[in-house]
Formats: C-alpha cells, structure tokens, sequence
C-alpha cells in the first residue's frame, strides 16, 4: 500500500492488519468458490473464513455475515438441483466449521465478556440511538475519509463504486457488495449503542482503523465488480 499513514497503520495496529489480511482472502476464495464451486475452493473458502473468527470480534462478524451471504448464494442458485447445491456447500462449511471450532469454544467458554459492545440493553441507557447520534456517525466518518494522510484513496474508491453501480448485483457481486453494506450496518448500530463513554470521542479512535482493515477488502471487491469479465455475465 503506498498511502504513508496506511504503512504507519499496519505498523501500529498489529490485531487490525491481521484482519485485514484474512478478511481480504476470505473474499478472494469465496470469490472462487461461488464462480467454480469445488473440493479445493470450498475448502480454502471455509479454512480462510473460519481462521478469520480468531481475530477479533469484528473477525466473528464478518465470518457470520459472510458465511451466510455465500451459503444463502450457493442454495438460491437454482439453475443446479438442490442436492447438488448442498453437496457444494458441504466442504466449504466443513472446513469452516474445523477452522472455526477453536475460535468458537474460546470465545463461549473461555474470553471474558466484552462490555464495550451491547453492554446495556435498556434504550434509556443509550443515549447516542437516535438522529442525533447517527448524524455524529455520519458526519465523523465524512470527516475522516476527507482526510489528506488516507491520500485520497477513498474518492477513488467512491469513483469506482459510481461506475459500477449498474454492476452490483451481477453474480457473485451481489455477495461482496451485500457484505459491506450488512457489516457497515453492524458497525453503525454497535456505535449507536455506545453506554460507557463519548461516542465523538470513540470514534475519532476507532475508526481510523476500520478503515484500514477495510481498504485492502474494498480495493479488491469494487476493482472485482468494475473489471469482471464480460463474458461470464448473464
């Protein structure tokens, strides 16, 4: 990556560039699984999918998220008998379930419970769930993609999406372009639900590196979608 504070990032956040990395090849090989279904695809699909629960719990979100979208893509495919739908998903969630088991048993029995995330289900107590709150969210978020360090990478970005808006739900890019809208949804109500300290103040510290972890995933899928070859569309 050649934007500087994206170099300073990836030296300084050593959880998030492992995300990173794991959250970009899970789209790769879901990429490759959902084109040419196969042992050897929904294998490395599911391994790269399940490896990602272990960092972070952004990491087990995105692996539900997507998991779900791929599954959800394979078996509403009906142009193949339902049978062999299922029996394409079989090594790809076997291999997730392998993967993912550790993570999983970790994170029920064993990790103590993360009191900054749905912390306090009563509504009174969240103070940031209305307008005004996701106003914050948005006009932080604006803020921070303005920003010269990112060195405009995100207005190229947003270029790329305009073009490829007639695009998005061909194939298999209905998956990648459902998968930031539904995680970005995530993000925004964990935000909305923030109880114990300043949502302002949370978001100047946290979201400089979602972006991060975010823009090598996002370089691929808009660059995936705009360049698709044109003769594999419908």
């Amino acid at each position: 990556m050649v934007v500087p504070y994206y170099g300073y990032l990836a030296t300084a956040q050593y959880a998030d560039i492992v995300l990173s990395f794991y959250l970009t090849a899970s789209l790769i090989t879901a990429v490759l699984f959902l084109r040419k279904p196969s042992v050897p695809s929904g294998v490395l699909a599911g391994l790269a999918l399940g490896w990602m629960g272990f960092v972070k719990n952004e990491g087990i979100v995105c692996l539900l998220l997507l998991f779900c979208l791929v599954a959800l893509y394979t078996l509403l495919n009906f142009k193949e008998p339902f049978n062999r739908r299922l029996k394409q998903l079989f090594p790809f969630v076997l291999s997730l379930i392998a993967a993912a088991l550790p993570a999983g048993i970790l994170k029920l029995f064993l990790a103590p419970e993360n009191k900054d995330i749905f912390s306090g289900l009563s509504v009174i107590h969240m103070k940031f769930l209305n307008a005004a709150g996701l106003h914050t969210v948005g006009q932080k978020t604006v803020v921070e993609l303005a920003q010269q360090h990112w060195g405009f990478i995100w207005l190229f970005l947003l270029g790329l999406f305009v073009l490829s808006l007639n695009r998005l739900f061909r194939r298999e890019n209905t998956v990648l372009f459902l998968f930031f809208v539904l995680f970005l949804a995530v993000l925004t109500v964990i935000y909305l639900t923030t109880t114990h300290f300043s949502l302002a103040w949370r978001l100047t510290n946290t979201l400089p590196r979602i972006l991060f972890y975010l823009l090598p995933a996002l370089l691929f899928s808009f660059s995936y979608i705009h360049w698709r070859p044109k003769e594999e569309q419908p």
